[in-house]
């Protein structure tokens, strides 16, 4: 599985999970009640603490805005928090019991906080966390059809915060936009899992190759890189980008360029 479901599968799960957790509940309620139940059904699935700033509904519009979402990391790691979104604004033409119809996801303001172990990352342990939780299956779950016409996840900043390798002033990685259509609208509504799945398909090449890039995934084991979606020839990729961007940092001192 690739770097980007790690970063990315989170800020998916909120974003369906906020509308899903509730159903017609959540629809129609506003306030605390609302984002306690949010809050919880996300913490649940993805087997961290997550917090949710505000959560405002627009009857009128068919629109939901998420603020101030923070998911924090697994045990063991040392950052309050592995991921936060400033806001998730959804434009919806049906919100039921059993169909999510969203006309337009826009997520913003996305901070990813990435900390590397010998084996692997903060966010394969988040994925290891859901995919535990899928295993069990959730019946509300299974019977809640979703459909995403357009979604863009705006540029994304991931933030080597803690890694292995001794490199210094690693910069953040930013992320061009990520466009996603047509999930679900052939079917008529997937399963919230396939929706995910279909999404993470599309931006795991762009994700994962910013990172891998950037040598976020230095002194990781072969099996952990793998694991990851980074196989041997893209890590050679990445290493030869490297010492193409040093090269040229140095002929830029060496003829007085900025």
């Amino acid at each position: 599985m690739s770097a980007s479901k790690k970063i990315l599968k989170p800020i998916m799960l909120i974003i369906l999970l906020v509308v899903a957790g509730g159903g017609v509940y959540l629809y129609k309620n506003f306030g605390d009640i609302t984002k306690r139940i949010a809050e919880r059904t996300a913490s649940n699935t993805l087997g961290v603490p997550v917090s949710i700033g505000n959560i405002a509904i627009n009857l009128g519009e068919k629109s939901v805005t998420v603020s101030g979402i923070k998911v924090g990391n697994p045990k063991g790691y040392k950052g309050a928090q592995s991921v936060t979104v400033e806001t998730v604004y959804m434009k919806a033409q049906t919100l039921s019991q059993t169909l999510l119809r969203f006309n337009d996801i826009t997520v913003s303001g996305t901070e990813v906080y990435l900390e590397v172990r010998p084996n692997g990352t903060n966010l394969t342990d988040i994925k290891k966390n859901v995919n535990a939780k899928a295993d069990q299956g959730d019946k509300a779950a299974q019977q809640i059809k979703v459909i995403i016409e357009n979604m863009r996840i705006e540029k994304m900043r991931v933030n080597p915060s803690i890694l292995l390798a001794n490199t210094q002033n690693l910069e953040p990685v930013i992320v061009p936009d990520i466009f996603v259509r047509g999930v679900g609208v052939r079917e008529n509504g997937v399963l919230a899992r396939e929706a995910i799945g279909q999404v993470w398909t599309q931006i795991s090449q762009s994700v994962s190759g910013a990172a891998n890039r950037a040598g976020f995934y230095e002194g990781l084991s072969p099996d952990a890189l793998q694991e990851i979606g980074v196989g041997q020839i893209q890590k050679i990729k990445g290493d030869l980008q490297k010492e193409i961007d040093n090269l040229g940092d140095g002929l830029k001192g060496l003829f007085g360029g900025e």
